[in-house]
């Protein structure tokens, strides 16, 4: 039993101390000032137990599941009885305030606060000595740095079941995203390979043990992975010269191949005002343990007081890699140093909210001042790395296309050319040529198909963003690049169907426009992680995603027989699609409410609505894909660009205050 909202009865509590100290203030108190001042007196009892109360019953309903965990009550056994202590009198208060459930009479009760207090001291205690358990931990595997404690503490309750770390290996290793462990009844467990992302496998040298602490062996793993990119990589250097190159390329694992990460842990950090060098302490000891590069993105949002602390950790982490020690003190506690770990930083100057770098900060970094980039060369490699044989000719065709569009279509503040614009199109139709592989079992396309593949994703992608006035002069500029190409229409048949039953099932009027908008929006959620609904209010944004979400829903049911020519039909069935949603009107709460923030008392993190959903969402596809939706339905902040920016630069992974690495699967 817990208090599941007190608003009301503080709300009241203040009326009444308003009132009690206006009486006292009168000059007439006299005849009843002793009642005034026992009023007074139990009001502020009152309110003093009240605050005790609900601070116990925030660090019980934090502690009582974790202790609820077989492991965690053998792996701290003197806080498991301290807690148990600790719980069997938060329910004897539970159990009378039941029983006579009148506030003011429950918290002046004999003996309740020092009660409160002294349960109140006890789970102080007890979490100084869970982080204490938990930095220990992180010491001796510090990418467990970059879990929250939640997460962690899931971990380490079910110790016993190896398992319970793949959800978690995503925001551990760049790109693992599951162990691969076989299980003997006789023989010890072990894990004998990994799988990526992209669902390739390789085979674990030497297999690793799973046995003891969850962090010894995920140790174990980490330095198997390193020794086997250092033997695959000396492996493709012998054979270079060996073998054909084709056969050489398709021998090899992708690091080999591409060179890129080498087991290189990257984390992208987003800084924002009010960042606490407490919190950034806590992310240096896991940069510098484990020898991850980390991007601070928008260094300068953070305040300058605590930019000067920062400076100061910075500088005792440079000196230590100077000085080629072993070990060294940061934040009051000795910990390894990995010399192999990397901080850098962006920065833009001159926007709202940005400060000046101290000099003692500024000299530890390196400036770098970004050039135009070749944006011919850039989309003529990606090309080149996607199959593309005509790579060279698409590439210059593709700039000077954006060129001209940039300089031709109207100014408008959601209009984007440059680089991120190129490379949405470039990684669009690199998953184009793919899928038309697979369709046709074809080995390679000629060049005017990848033509044709270009013009597709350059409608895909650009099309839905334009003004109707722009998009006749995009297409008249697609026709002079590309003359003497046509582009036949993308078979929508199905999805177009889908739209026709969820526009007759929700009750509304088939509109060609608002089901090309419909199309065209399904379109861009396959190719990006974020989109935003621009409009007028009344222009229907709202009714086209629910429109999407309906026929997303109704599409598995939905399948072509040629009754004619083009009749498709709509054949019942059970097997419907699942769309979850999560609406947010952002408007009515704050900005901690909505993205998360820390309480000053306790440094606790707690997630805001749409920090919680996202990050919901993001688990739960990594266990088993699905459609789902964070919508936020209010007017564009400058927040929300800065967050759909960063997630659109990085490899969808955003790190917030929390510490915690959030990886967003593509098409949900």
């Amino acid at each position: 039993m817990i208090i599941s909202s007190a608003e009301d009865t503080i709300a009241q509590l203040e009326d009444s101390q308003v009132t009690i100290s206006t009486i006292k203030g009168s000059c007439y108190v006299g005849p009843i000032k002793n009642l005034v001042d026992g009023w007074d007196r139990k009001l502020n009892l009152f309110a003093h137990t009240l605050e005790e109360w609900l601070l116990c019953q925030r660090n019980w309903i934090y502690l009582e599941p974790i202790f609820h965990s077989a492991e965690i009550q053998r792996q701290l056994p003197e806080e498991a009885t301290l807690f148990s202590q600790v719980n069997n009198k938060w329910k004897e208060i539970m159990v009378h305030t039941e029983e006579d459930p009148n506030a003011l009479r429950a918290a002046t009760a004999a003996g309740v606060l020092e009660m409160l207090q002294t349960n109140n001291a006890h789970l102080e205690k007890i979490q100084k000595s869970i982080e204490d358990y938990l930095e220990i931990k992180r010491m001796i595997f510090p990418r467990f740095y970059f879990l929250s404690n939640a997460e962690l503490l899931d971990i380490l309750a079910e110790s016993k079941n190896p398992d319970a770390i793949q959800p978690h290996l995503v925001k551990c290793f760049a790109n693992i995203r599951r162990l691969y462990i076989r299980r003997h009844e006789q023989n010890p467990t072990v894990v004998v390979m990994i799988r990526s992302a992209e669902e390739e496998t390789l085979q674990v040298p030497k297999s690793v043990r799973v046995r003891g602490p969850v962090e010894q062996w995920l140790g174990n793993v980490e330095s198997s992975m390193f020794d086997m990119v250092k033997r695959f990589v000396n492996l493709g250097i012998i054979e270079w010269n060996k073998v054909k190159f084709k056969q050489w390329f398709l021998t090899h694992p992708g690091q080999v191949v591409l060179l890129v990460a080498l087991g290189k842990f990257c984390v992208v950090f987003n800084c924002f005002e009010g960042l606490d060098y407490k919190m950034m302490g806590k992310l240096f000891c896991g940069l510098v343990q484990s020898g991850a590069w980390c991007c601070f993105d928008e260094f300068n949002r953070i305040d300058i007081e605590v930019l000067s602390v920062i400076a100061s950790q910075l500088q005792t982490i440079k000196a230590a890699k100077d000085s080629h020690i072993v070990r060294f003190v940061l934040e009051g506690k000795e910990i390894r140093i990995n010399t192999t770990c990397g901080i850098f930083i962006t920065m833009n100057q001159g926007y709202k909210g940005r400060v000046e770098l101290p000099d003692n900060l500024k000299s530890l970094f390196r400036p770098v001042s970004m050039m135009v980039p070749d944006y011919q060369l850039i989309a003529e490699v990606m090309l080149f790395s996607g199959g593309f044989k005509s790579a060279k000719s698409l590439s210059g065709k593709l700039v000077k296309l954006y060129q001209l569009a940039s300089n031709q279509l109207s100014q408008q503040d959601h209009y984007d050319f440059g680089m991120r614009a190129i490379k949405t199109v470039l990684v669009r139709a690199g998953e184009k040529k793919q899928e038309l592989k697979t369709e046709n079992n074809q080995t390679g396309l000629h060049a005017e198909e990848e033509a044709l593949v270009i013009i597709s994703a350059l409608k895909e992608t650009n099309l839905p963003k334009f003004l109707t006035e722009d998009v006749p002069l995009f297409e008249n500029i697609m026709t002079d690049l590309f003359p003497e190409i046509v582009v036949p229409n993308t078979n929508t048949s199905r999805l177009e169907k889908a739209i026709a039953a969820a526009t007759q099932q929700l009750c509304l009027q088939p509109w060609p426009s608002q089901i090309e908008k419909v199309i065209q929006f399904y379109n861009q959620i396959l190719t990006r992680v974020g989109v935003m609904l621009v409009g007028p209010t009344g222009g229907g944004k709202t009714t086209v995603r629910t429109i999407l979400e309906t026929a997303l829903v109704l599409l598995p049911t939905v399948h072509l027989e040629k009754k004619s020519n083009t009749d498709p039909v709509l054949q019942n069935s059970t097997k419907k699609g699942k769309v979850e949603t999560f609406v947010i009107n952002p408007k009515c709460v704050s900005l901690g409410e909505l993205f998360g923030q820390t309480d000053p008392s306790t440094m606790e993190w707690s997630d805001g609505l749409l920090a919680s959903a996202v990050r919901t969402f993001a688990k739960h596809s990594i266990k088993k894909p699905k459609k789902k939706e964070a919508n936020t339905d209010a007017t564009s902040e400058i927040q929300d660009c800065y967050t759909l920016n960063t997630l659109e630069q990085t490899n969808s992974s955003v790190a917030v205050r929390s510490k915690q690495a959030t990886t967003f699967p593509y098409n949900d």
